[in-house]
């Protein structure tokens, strides 16, 4: 333990940011962007935030056309230092199987047409993004697990189903966590825990090795910059 650096936490003022959990914090450049959630008194939220990681203060994002509808336990993952994609969740009375994109430089947000195989709704999943591909993993439909991993092409936004599990399998369940890990050249899914609906918890590891090309990420169609707020 010598070698490891003691470190501590910083409280941040938070501009009377509504307290929330099931959130998604994705990494922009210097900002995290915050998405929805729900609040510690049960309303649902579909906002956005960002925390300018420079400054460390907090700033909120005025989009315009139509947001994703309020949500918690959902997934997000930025595309080409630009678009901000937010998949799934769930609000109070299903889960949700649904992809919504906000463009970072307009701040506008689409419904985009996807093609491939169309994924189950799901909530309390993972995800990890390589390359231009979005891989999504577990979660559940409110009665079980959810048994297949996804991919989608961000560029194409073509989904797919990368593997399939036993429904008795570990990561047919919600809340694991998963990681992008590079061993000897090779990039890698590890997945840790997780909790099935019997509230059978699991402290097990898995691998997955995506067996694909990476392609280059493509460019961005249009290239003015617009600033996002705070900057």
């Amino acid at each position: 333990m010598d070698s490891v650096q003691i470190l501590q936490w910083l409280k941040l003022v938070n501009m009377k940011l509504v307290s929330r959990g099931g959130q998604s914090v994705t990494l922009v450049g210097k900002r995290l962007v915050v998405f929805g959630g729900e609040n510690a008194k049960g309303p649902l939220l579909n906002d956005l935030h960002i925390l300018d990681l420079e400054s460390l203060t907090w700033g909120e994002i005025d989009a315009t056309g139509l947001p994703p509808s309020l949500r918690s336990d959902h997934s997000a993952a930025i595309h080409a230092d630009r678009y901000l994609f937010i998949f799934g969740g769930s609000s109070h009375a299903a889960r949700l199987n649904d992809l919504h994109v906000l463009d970072l430089q307009t701040l506008e947000w689409s419904r985009p047409t996807q093609k491939g195989e169309m994924p189950s709704p799901r909530a309390c999943h993972a995800g990890i993004t390589i390359g231009q591909n979005w891989f999504i993993a577990g979660g559940g439909d409110k009665r079980s697990g959810v048994s297949d991993t996804i991919g989608l092409n961000m560029s194409t936004l073509v989904w797919s189903v990368v593997t399939t599990v036993q429904s008795s399998s570990p990561l047919a369940c919600e809340g694991f966590s998963l990681v992008l890990v590079t061993y000897r050249g090779l990039q890698m899914l590890v997945s840790f825990g997780g909790y099935k609906y019997n509230r059978q918890y699991s402290n097990e590891v898995n691998v997955l090795k995506p067996s694909y090309k990476i392609e280059p990420l493509q460019q961005p169609l249009v290239t003015k910059e617009v600033a996002l707020p705070g900057k």
